[in-house]
C-alpha cells in the first residue's frame, strides 16, 4: 500500500516537473469528451435530414394539387376538405410525440419509429405511382404519407428540443444565451427544411411538364426510403420501460410547480405511459400554459383563401406548373430569408414586439391580393406574373419572421423527458389552427359562390382572412409567454434538487452521464 502511494507521488511530481502523461492517459482524457462530441453530431446530422426529407417532398405538391383538380376531378371547397383530411396527422401530432417518449418500438423510442414510418412513406408514394387509384384511394394514401411525415417531423423535433435543453451545456447559460441556443436549433431545423423546399420547388414545376405525375411520385418516394436507412445511424441506447413502483414520489410545497416535480429514477428507461400523461396534463393545466397554447390556436385559425388561390392562378390567370414552381421556389427564398432576419436580428428582441409588429405586416402585405384579384393591377401597368412573384417573396418573408418566434418559444416551453409530447403539443396547436384555417376558408368559398371559373367574390374572401387575422392581437398582453418559460425552467431545478445522484437520461445515454436535459399568410405543417 505504501510502494502504491510513493509511486503515484513519484507519478504526481514526474507531471509536474514537465513530464508527458502517457498513451493511456491522453486516450483516457480524450475518447471519452469525442465520443460525445461524435454522438452529439450524428443526433444533428438525423435532425437536419428528417427536416430536409420533410422539405424535399415538396418535390410533389404542384403534382398533388394537379392530382386533385385533372385526375379527381375536385372543386375548390373539395380541395379544402381533402386537405383537411390529409392534413389531420398534423392535428394529433402529440399524440406521436407521447408514443415517441413514452412506447419503445423494438427497444427504442427514437429511430424504430423513423425506419417504419420511412419505409412507409416509400410504400404509399410508390403505389400512387404504379396504379390508378380512386379519389377516396388517393387521399387515404396521401393521409399515411403525411402520417409519416408528421411523425418522424414530431420525432426530429423532440431530438432537438433535447439537445436545445442539453443540462451539460445549458447548466451555466444565461436566459439570453439559453434563448440564443434555441434560437439557433430552430433556424436550424427551419432552415435546413426551407432548402430542401426550395430545391424542389421550380425543379417539380419543371418536372411536371417533362414527366407524367405518376413519375414524380416515383421519385419522391426515394426520400422517405433514404430517411429509414439514415435513422440506423442514430446513436440511441436501447431502453426498457421501468416499474412504476420505482418511481420516486416527494412532496411539494410550491402548489405552482408540484405538479411538475415528479422525476422518475431511472436505469435507461422511459416512464410508463399512464405517468408520461399525468405529467403532460398536470403541465398544460396552469394558466401559464393553456393560454399561450390557445392563443397560438386562435391566432392560426383564421379563414385562408389559398385553394381558391390555386385554381385562380391556374384556371383566371392560366399560369403553366412551371411559373407555379417558379412561384413556390420565390416562397422557399422568402422562407429562408425570414429565418435569417430573424436569428440574425431579432433572436433577443421581446416575443410579443416581434409577433405583433410581423402580424400587422403580414395585414398589409396580405391586402395587396386583392390588387390581383380585382385586376387593378393591370390598370397600374404592373404585369400579373411580376406582382405574384414580388409579391410572394414580400409576404412570405414577413409570415417566417412572424413564426419562427412562436417556434422558439416553444422550444423553451417544453419540460424535461416529455419534450416530444410537449412541443409536439404546441406545434399541433399551430397545425389544428391551420386545419380549421383551410376548412374555414373552404365554407367561405362555398358561400361566396366561387368555384373554378368564378372568382368575383374571391377579393372578400381575402378581404375576411386578413381582416380576421389582426383581431386576435388586442389579446396578445393577457398571455404572459415568458412565465411558461419561467415554469419549464423551474421543473428542471426541481428535477435536479429532489433527484441527486439521480440519473435523469438523455437521449444518449453513455456511462457517464448523470445530469437531465431537454401562398398565403398560413404556414405548412410544422
Amino acid at each position: 500500500m505504501i510502494e502504491e502511494k510513493s509511486a503515484a507521488v513519484g507519478e504526481e511530481k514526474r507531471l509536474s516537473k514537465g513530464g508527458f502523461p502517457s498513451r493511456k492517459q491522453l486516450k483516457d482524457c480524450l475518447s471519452k469528451p469525442l465520443a460525445s462530441i461524435n454522438e452529439r453530431y450524428r443526433i444533428y446530422f438525423v435532425i437536419i435530414f428528417i427536416a430536409f426529407t420533410q422539405g424535399i417532398l415538396g418535390l410533389a405538391d404542384l403534382s398533388v394539387s394537379y392530382l386533385y383538380k385533372d385526375d379527381f376531378k375536385m372543386t375548390p371547397a373539395q380541395v379544402s376538405a381533402a386537405t383537411g383530411i390529409t392534413s389531420l396527422p398534423w392535428i394529433v401530432k402529440p399524440l406521436w410525440g407521447f408514443i415517441s417518449d413514452g412506447i419503445p418500438f423494438l427497444g427504442y423510442r427514437r429511430k424504430s419509429y423513423l425506419v417504419f414510418f420511412g419505409a412507409t412513406g416509400f410504400i404509399c408514394w410508390t403505389l400512387l405511382s404504379r396504379y390508378n387509384v380512386t379519389s377516396h384511394q388517393g387521399v387515404f394514401l396521401l393521409l399515411c404519407v403525411q402520417l409519416g411525415v408528421a411523425f418522424s417531423n414530431a420525432i426530429g423535433e423532440a431530438l432537438l428540443v433535447e439537445i436545445s435543453k442539453d443540462g451539460d451545456n445549458n447548466a451555466h447559460k444565461s436566459d439570453e444565451e439559453k434563448q440564443g441556443e434555441a434560437s439557433k436549433n430552430v433556424s436550424l431545423f427551419f432552415s435546413v427544411r426551407s432548402f430542401g423546399y426550395l430545391l424542389t420547388t421550380y425543379t417539380g414545376g419543371v418536372l411536371l411538364e417533362i414527366f407524367p405525375k405518376r413519375e414524380i411520385f416515383t421519385i419522391t418516394s426515394l426520400f422517405p426510403l433514404a430517411l429509414a436507412a439514415i435513422a440506423w445511424t442514430l446513436p440511441e441506447k436501447a431502453i426498457s420501460r421501468v416499474p412504476s413502483a420505482e418511481y420516486a414520489k416527494v412532496p411539494h410545497e410550491d402548489t405552482e410547480t408540484a405538479p411538475l416535480a415528479d422525476a422518475q429514477p431511472r436505469d435507461s428507461g422511459v416512464a410508463s405511459p399512464r405517468k408520461n400523461i399525468k405529467r403532460v396534463l398536470a403541465f398544460i393545466r396552469l394558466p401559464q400554459l393553456w393560454k399561450p397554447i390557445l392563443f397560438i390556436f386562435v391566432f392560426q385559425m383564421t379563414p385562408s383563401p389559398s385553394s381558391a388561390m390555386f385554381f385562380f392562378y391556374t384556371n383566371g390567370l392560366k399560369f403553366a406548373p412551371e411559373f407555379m414552381g417558379q412561384l413556390k421556389f420565390i416562397q422557399s427564398i422568402a422562407n429562408i430569408s425570414g429565418i435569417w432576419f430573424y436569428h440574425r436580428f431579432l433572436k433577443f428582441i421581446a416575443f410579443k414586439k416581434i409577433f405583433s409588429w410581423s402580424a400587422v405586416g403580414c395585414f398589409f402585405s396580405g391586402m395587396t391580393q386583392i390588387l390581383l384579384v380585382t385586376r387593378y393591377n393591370v390598370d397600374l401597368g404592373i404585369p400579373d406574373k411580376a406582382f405574384c412573384l414580388t409579391d410572394s417573396l414580400i409576404l412570405q418573408t414577413i409570415t417566417e419572421i412572424n413564426t419562427i418566434p412562436i417556434l422558439v418559444m416553444a422550444c423553451r416551453f417544453c419540460p424535461k423527458n416529455i419534450e416530444g409530447t410537449m412541443y409536439a403539443l404546441l406545434m399541433a396547436a399551430l397545425n389544428f389552427g391551420t386545419m380549421i384555417s383551410v376548412q374555414l376558408g373552404g365554407l367561405l368559398i362555398a358561400y361566396l359562390g366561387i368555384t373554378e371559373s368564378n372568382f368575383s367574390s374571391l377579393w372578400i374572401l381575402i378581404l375576411i382572412a386578413n381582416v380576421t387575422s389582426v383581431m386576435t392581437l388586442p389579446f396578445l398582453g393577457c398571455v404572459n409567454f415568458e412565465a411558461a418559460q419561467e415554469l419549464a425552467e423551474k421543473r428542471k431545478l426541481i428535477e435536479e434538487n429532489d433527484h441527486p445522484g439521480v440519473e435523469t437520461p438523455r437521449f444518449v445515454n453513455t456511462e457517464e452521464n448523470t445530469q437531465p436535459d431537454e401562398g398565403t399568410r398560413k404556414q405548412p405543417n410544422r
